[in-house]
C-alpha cells in the first residue's frame, strides 16, 4: 500500500482518537470523520487536531482507505457492526481494548467481510499526556495489513509495532505485568495463616 497520501477515518476524535487523527494529519493524509450524532467537545477536538468532516459514518465508508475504531470498549463491536453494513472495502483498524475472553469472538465477527481487519490496542496516554506519566504511545497490530498500518506512524509520536499475537491480549497481559500489587499491610498475619 502507498502510504504516502491516504483518507484516513477517525471512529471517533475523542481523547485518543482525535491525538490519532492530528498524528495521521500532520503526515499529510486526509483525515476524515462523522459529525453526526456527536458532541460540541468531540466536534471541537476534530477541528483543532485538522480532521474533515464528512457528516456521516457511511460517508466514511465510502471515502476512507483506512479506518481506525478508537473508542470506549462498549461501543467498539457496535462501531465494527455499523462499518459491516456499509461497502467499506479498505482496512479497519479496531484500536480498542476488549476483554481478552471475547476477542476471539469479536475478531470473528469481522472475519469474511469486503474490508481487511487490523486487532489493534494503544498503549498509552492521548497528546498531551499527564504530566509526570509516560511518554510512551505504542500502536500493538495484528493481522495481514498491520505493517502497512505501522508504517503510517513512522517519524511520529506513536510506534507501530507488528506482533504475532491479538494485539488486544499482549496489551492486557502487559497491563497485568506491570499493575503493582498492593501493599501487604497484613504480611505476618498471612504468613501464620499460611502454615
Amino acid at each position: 500500500m502507498d502510504t504516502d497520501s491516504l483518507k484516513i477515518g477517525i471512529l471517533h476524535p475523542g481523547r485518543m482518537g482525535s491525538s490519532v487523527g492530528a498524528v495521521l494529519a500532520e503526515q499529510g493524509h486526509d483525515v476524515i470523520w462523522a459529525s453526526e450524532g456527536r458532541s460540541e467537545e468531540t466536534t471541537q477536538r476534530a477541528v483543532d487536531g485538522g480532521l474533515r468532516d464528512v457528516k456521516t459514518l457511511v460517508q466514511v465508508a465510502n471515502e476512507a482507505d483506512i479506518i481506525f475504531s478508537i473508542c470506549i470498549q462498549t461501543a467498539a463491536y457496535s462501531n465494527l457492526s455499523d462499518i459491516k453494513s456499509t461497502d467499506f472495502s479498505g482496512i479497519y483498524v479496531d484500536a480498542n481494548f476488549i476483554d481478552e475472553h471475547h476477542v476471539d469472538d469479536f475478531n470473528a465477527a469481522a472475519a469474511g467481510k469486503k474490508f481487511s481487519y487490523v486487532d489493534g490496542c494503544i498503549y498509552g496516554y492521548p497528546i498531551p499526556g499527564p504530566e509526570g506519566f509516560t511518554d510512551e504511545r505504542t500502536f500493538y497490530l495484528y493481522g495481514d495489513e498491520a505493517q502497512s498500518i505501522a508504517d503510517l506512524f513512522d517519524g511520529t509520536l506513536f510506534e507501530g509495532m507488528v506482533l504475532d499475537e491479538s494485539a488486544k491480549i499482549f496489551r492486557a497481559r502487559r497491563m497485568a505485568e506491570e499493575t503493582p500489587d498492593p501493599p501487604d499491610t497484613d504480611q505476618d498475619t498471612d504468613a501464620a495463616e499460611s502454615d
